[in-house]
């Protein structure tokens, strides 16, 4: 799939992105359901994602295989759980006020982020599983062992 342009998600609505697909511009998702990068490889987004206020067990899924975000990542207020796992990110990566009520874990494991690594107010706090995040500027809040 290449997607030239901004892609928007509205309430209720879900996003996978799978195998050699691009988005050349902008994932903006309010009150979706679930925006994932599949994990098949060569997943690309040119620009900024930004989850906010989603509510599917998780939120935002990006599982491995180095799935690349050119831009920042921010997942804030959400119902659900995110996970960035072995992803590569060109800005900062923002996990916000997200709450699972379901007993899944935010998750930030194994990933190489150009900027800062900001964690802050979410329940349960994000967890690694024991593979460190790279990270080129500064870990901050609950992502600070991370």
């Amino acid at each position: 799939m290449q997607v030239t342009g901004n892609v928007t998600v509205g309430t209720g609505a879900s996003l996978v992105i799978g195998l050699n697909s691009t988005i050349a511009g902008h994932i903006t998702a309010k009150g979706c359901n679930f925006v994932g990068l599949v994990s098949e490889g060569n997943e690309e987004v040119d620009g900024n994602v930004q989850i906010l206020g989603c509510t599917g067990n998780p939120s935002f899924l990006s599982p491995g295989n180095f799935s690349a975000i050119y831009g920042n990542l921010q997942c804030l207020n959400n119902t659900g759980p995110c996970s960035l796992e072995s992803a590569i990110v060109g800005g900062s990566v923002q996990f916000m006020n997200n709450v699972s009520v379901s007993g899944s874990l935010n998750k930030l494991e194994a990933n190489q982020i150009s900027r800062n690594l900001q964690c802050q107010s979410n329940n349960p706090a994000p967890t690694n599983g024991g593979s460190v995040n790279t990270v080129a500027g500064s870990k901050q809040g609950q992502c600070v062992g991370l």
